[in-house]
This record gives structure tokens, sequence and C-alpha cells, in this order.
């Protein structure tokens, strides 16, 4: 075998290696930036690539594709999980730099991890080029997803990345496109379980956790005593950072019992209203942040109980 013929046998490996390489499976656990306007909705750039080599003899390109070949078909196989949070649905894409909710150029640096600018890589992306999710993606319902993205585009940048090496034949020349596309990640919301629980004088919200149950107390003339006792508990579910309006009417006294209940890392924080007058139902509820320090007092579980009606 002459010095040609090796030349070409290595260069051909080189090719070989690189394209099987290309098409391996990717998986990630994604730093995706949150929608500022939906906190369930995640975004991440996933950066693609193609490789393209022409042969030693400096004019034919390997099946892969050549350069500034257009409607170039790309399948990439792609999988992520997120951490302790359900997937929901999964889109995709072009990534759009000038994208504002939340910013595209900020978005793409963190999606690097902080190692790379869009200014950077944007002389490197194909022109055009149209991505689609084919086929069903497996594992929503989960924390990990699995799909194929097919890449529609043309094998055509400003100024593509140039992967020859040094020790390969002069006439092989490699070349690397980039096509950066835009998913939008739907997650479940965050949540957990609380209940609603009545007994005649109260009403009481109540986080339930599957190791802890807590105690409400409240305070009598002559001793404290736990007034859970007798309480009918409806379960509910809860979502973080949603704000409830509960009711509970107690026809026996004449009373309204009006609950805001606002969820904070599964913490539920209760702010609970008590009035006798007869027929009218609140509608100023006591900030929660802020209660008024003559009209309200704590009970002693750190929830708040109003004594007498607000103001008009």
């Amino acid at each position: 075998m002459n010095k040609k013929s090796r030349k070409l046998i290595a260069s051909l490996l080189v090719v070989l290696l690189a394209n099987l390489l290309l098409f391996e499976c990717v998986f990630a656990s994604l730093p995706t930036t949150p929608k500022p306007s939906n906190r369930n909705i995640h975004y991440f750039v996933g950066l693609f690539s193609y490789d393209i080599w022409r042969y030693s003899d400096g004019v034919n390109w390997t099946p892969e594709g050549y350069e500034g070949e257009k409607n170039k078909r790309m399948p990439f196989t792609y999988s992520f999980d997120i951490p302790n949070r359900k997937i929901k649905r999964v889109a995709v894409t072009k990534f759009d730099p000038t994208m504002t909710d939340p910013n595209g150029e900020d978005l793409y640096f963190y999606s690097r991890y902080k190692q790379e600018l869009w200014v950077d890589r944007a002389p490197q992306v194909s022109y055009r080029y149209v991505p689609n999710i084919v086929g069903s993606i497996q594992g929503l319902g989960t924390e990990s997803v699995t799909f194929i993205v097919e890449v529609i585009g043309d094998l055509d940048a400003p100024s593509p990345e140039d992967i020859t090496r040094n020790d390969q034949n002069q006439n092989v020349r490699g070349l690397r496109y980039y096509f950066p596309m835009l998913f939008e990640i739907e997650l479940e919301p965050e949540g957990g379980n609380a209940s609603l629980s009545t007994i005649p004088r109260q009403v009481v919200l109540s986080e339930v956790s599957s190791q802890i149950e807590k105690k409400y107390w409240r305070r009598t003339s002559r001793t404290r005593s736990p007034i859970h006792r007798g309480m009918q508990t409806t379960p509910m579910s809860v979502i973080r950072k949603v704000r409830y309006r509960l009711l509970a009417v107690v026809p026996s006294h004449q009373a309204i019992r009006v609950g805001l209940l606002t969820t904070d890392r599964f913490r539920l924080i209760t702010c609970i209203f008590t009035t006798k007058r007869k027929g009218r139902l609140l509608q100023t509820l006591l900030p929660l942040h802020a209660p008024h320090p003559h009209r309200v007092r704590p009970l002693t579980d750190g929830t708040w109980t109003r004594s007498s009606p607000p103001a008009s």
C-alpha cells in the first residue's frame, strides 16, 4: 500500500468517526431559564451542530453533505432531565436572539453554562433552518424526556467552523455548522397538599405532611387546649405561590370565617378571620405580611385571628 493510499484511508476513518459521534444521543440536566411571566414555562437553547467533510481529492464530499447544500435533513436524538419536576410539554423552534421574555442573548449565555456569548457563536450559525420534533416524546409526566428533532436547513453560514486537523491531507476539509434551537419546556406546577378543617368556633387551614401533622391551639381563659379534635378535614391541592381564598360558614354561631392561604415553598401561611356580624361577607382581607397589632392577635402556632370585624 503506497503512502497516498494510507493517507486516503486515514482521512476516511476520521470522517467516519466524526459522523458516528454526531448522532450520539445528547443527554443533559438543563440549566433552564424560567419565563418571567409564567414560572412554569422554562427555556433552554440547544446548540446542535452538523459536520461535513471533503475528500482528499479536493473536489468530492462525503455522503453527509457538501458546502452550501440546501434543505439538508438532519436528525438529532436529544434527552434531558429536570430533577424533581414533572415535564408536561416540550416544543422546539428556531432560536431568536432578539426575544425578550426572557432576553434572548442572556438566555443563550445561561444555556451555555455562562461560558459562551451569542456574538461569538453567531457567525457559525446557518442562515436558514427549521427544527421540528419528529414522532412522540418519551417520558412526558416524568422528570426525564427523550425525543428526536429533525432540522431542515442549509449548510451555509457567514463563517462555518473549520474542524480540519493539521495532520490531515492538505485537500481534506471539515466544516461544522450550528443550529441553535429554542426549547420551550412546560412543567407541572410545584404543589403540595393542604386541608381545610372546620370546628364549631374556628376555621383552620393546616399543612398536611406524610410525616408531620401540625396541631393548632387556641388560648382560653383557664387553659390552653388543642382545637384539632372533632375537625372535619377536606383535602385539597395547592400550587406554589398561588393565593387562595377559602370560606366556611358556621350557621350555629351566625359567623362567617374567611381564610386567605398563600403557599411558599410548600409552607402554608395562614391568616384567619372571624366576625359575628350576621349575613355579611367580608370583602377586606387582612394582609398576611402586615397584621394590624390592635385588631389581630397571634395564635400559638403563628397563625392570626381577628377578634372583631374590619372597619367598613
